[in-house]
């Protein structure tokens, strides 16, 4: 029924009921029924209109109190009057308050359907059957379902095939038990569309009740763009992380080929925090300093602990020097070692100041020049020997001429004074010293190297074999010969008198070393010099040699004495009782066959003289 037809029958029924009002004693009720007017303009769902109609029927009611036949009491005319109007305005509010509750449910309904047509998220409303009761506008879009397609349909429609079980196991359980784990919590599942492809979706499902009935409130996101977003995230991420991998490794291997370098060049780099007063080592000063790591992080005072006692004032003062800004710090300085061996370094640092010109910290590098010193050393030495062999060589050839011309003048002297003893005894004393100066010449020759040489090839074993005899002549009873020949000994090329003169003059220097008696110790073998070896070893070549190691367990010779052994002259004997050209021949005979000579020594244990003499090709 339309408004029209209903306001058309409440004006009937108004009419109706005041012709029956008027036509009836003022003491009968018949006001009351205006009241069910009222109540039927409530259909007309408009606040004014029952308003309006409320308001007529008051007027008749009081209308119909002249026009009306009178009879009755006064107090029952006033009393129906008055009931009639109470029962009007009654069915009014009433009516006033049911109008306005549907007004409220109208206007919460189309907020709802509102938030339903218009948010983001699909919204799908189920019952415990699993029916779709409500499939808002957001959910046919990710499903491309309609509305009617879905609604009165099991949501389990909208599922791949594999998952409607685990779906409906869930739904069960919880039926059941009370108790789920998808209630409330949000997850993510695989949604399926109209057309059967599958799509990832992020779903939470509540629960609510409509009167008693349980209802499923299903919320969900497509999150397909998300996912897409996600693999590529994870794809930059894992090309960033490979990146990462790749410049890592680079970098690792830059710092190795770095530490390597530094450990190649015996070059290490640290850092002094000066207001913090620590200091940082790289793992070559570690090592260089022969420090542990572990110990932790280090401080100034540590770093002076470990130099030489000698030079620890003068790098303060370097260093002061250096943060004053007068000069730069450059300096070098012995270090003592653990085993109580020193090191030599070389520091090269700058200071770091801040903006207002203190300083901040100093940077630098050391690098361990032990060797290059030492090589230096060697090097000079060298230098020298060959100085000396040069002068000594040029004297003694020039002195050998003119002994020549001697000798033979004395000789013809001594033919022409055998008639007379005591001239003939004077012409051969005069030999004698001669072929005594002759002989100390030969020496002097054979360090210079300018002394005439006949080179074999020769066997060092059985050579060593041959003069075995002759070296024990040449040592006393209390001296022990021990000889270690190497089986399969390469071959030599070298002058073989030399060679035996080498071996005398080592035993019999040996000999000397040794006054309350001992053990001399002849030993033979193949070796290979590396290029480590020969690179801290100026004078030999990498290569193959045949090794002959002479060794006495005599009193040694402290390091002073080693660096001076092999010079022309030098000797530690008393006065008369020594040339000091013994050990010089050694070393003119081992470098005049382009060989290497090297002599470790410790006072109170022995001495070791090692004749490196090359392989013989032929």
């Amino acid at each position: 029924m339309n408004l029209g037809k209903i306001a058309s029958l409440i004006a009937f029924l108004a009419a109706v009921v005041f012709a029956f009002d008027i036509s009836i004693p003022l003491g009968v009720a018949g006001a009351v029924p205006y009241a069910a007017i009222v109540l039927l303009a409530v259909w007309l769902r408009n606040e004014r209109w029952l308003l309006v109609v409320a308001l007529l029927c008051s007027a008749l009611t009081m209308l119909g109190l002249y026009l009306s036949p009178s009879g009755g009491e006064l107090w029952k005319v006033l009393t129906n009057r008055g009931l009639a109007l109470a029962v009007i305005w009654c069915v009014f509010a009433i009516g006033l308050i049911r109008l306005r509750g549907e007004e409220r449910l109208k206007a919460s309904e189309t907020y709802k359907r509102l938030i339903l047509d218009t948010v983001y998220n699909g919204i799908i409303l189920t019952d415990d059957k699993g029916t779709v009761n409500a499939f808002n506008p957001s959910a046919e879009k990710m499903f491309e379902y309609s509305a009617a397609e879905v609604l009165g349909h099991n949501v389990k429609m909208l599922m791949p095939e594999a998952n409607r079980g685990t779906h409906d196991g869930h739904v069960d359980t919880y039926l059941r038990t009370g108790k789920s784990t998808i209630i409330g919590v949000g997850r993510e599942v695989e949604g399926r569309r109209k057309d059967g492809a599958t799509f990832p979706i992020e779903i939470k499902i509540n629960q609510a009740f409509l009167g008693k009935k349980r209802m499923f409130i299903s919320t969900m996101l497509d999150i397909t763009e998300r996912k897409e977003a996600e693999g590529k995230l994870r794809q930059a991420h894992d090309e960033l992380e490979e990146r990462v991998k790749e410049r890592t490794a680079q970098l690792e291997l830059s710092e190795s080929r770095l530490l390597e370098a530094q450990r190649i060049a015996k070059i290490g780099c640290w850092q002094w925090d000066i207001r913090e007063d620590e200091v940082w080592w790289s793992d070559e000063n570690y090592r260089f300093f022969g420090v542990d790591r572990e110990q932790g992080p280090l401080r100034r005072d540590d770093f002076f602990k470990m130099l030489h006692p000698g030079d620890r004032q003068r790098v303060r003062d370097a260093q002061k020097r250096a943060l004053a800004g007068i000069e730069p710090y450059s300096d070098s300085f012995r270090i003592g070692m653990p085993d109580e061996s020193e090191k030599i370094a070389s520091v090269h640092a700058e200071v770091i100041v801040d903006d207002e010109g203190y300083p901040l910290r100093m940077v630098g590098t050391t690098q361990d020049i032990t060797e290059a010193r030492q090589l230096g050393e060697q090097l000079q030495q060298a230098q020298k020997m060959e100085m000396v062999g040069q002068l000594t060589g040029g004297i003694a050839h020039d002195f050998n001429n003119l002994l020549m011309v001697i000798l033979g003048n004395l000789q013809l002297a001594e033919e022409s004074s055998k008639q007379d003893e005591s001239l003939h005894a004077f012409v051969q004393a005069a030999l004698d010293a001669g072929f005594k100066g002759a002989e100390l010449t030969k020496r002097l020759l054979s360090f210079s190297r300018r002394q005439q040489s006949t080179t074999k090839v020769t066997d060092v074993n059985r050579l060593v074999t041959e003069i075995e005899p002759l070296l024990k002549r040449t040592l006393r009873a209390d001296i022990v010969l021990e000889t270690k020949l190497a089986e399969g000994l390469w071959l030599i090329e070298v002058d073989i008198s030399q060679m035996e003169n080498s071996l005398v003059n080592l035993a019999v220097n040996a000999r000397d070393a040794m006054p309350a008696g001992g053990t001399l110790t002849i030993r033979t073998s193949n070796v290979t010099v590396d290029e480590a070896y020969a690179g801290s070893h100026a004078e030999v070549a990498p290569g193959e040699y045949v090794l002959v190691a002479v060794s006495d367990t005599g009193t040694g010779m402290p390091k002073d004495v080693q660096k001076k052994i092999l010079e022309p002259f030098f000797t530690t004997k008393e006065v008369g009782k020594g040339t000091g050209l013994g050990l010089s021949m050694v070393y003119g005979f081992v470098t005049g066959s382009k060989g290497h000579i090297d002599i470790e020594s410790e006072e109170g244990r022995g001495t070791t003289f090692k004749l490196y003499l090359p392989r013989s090709r032929l």
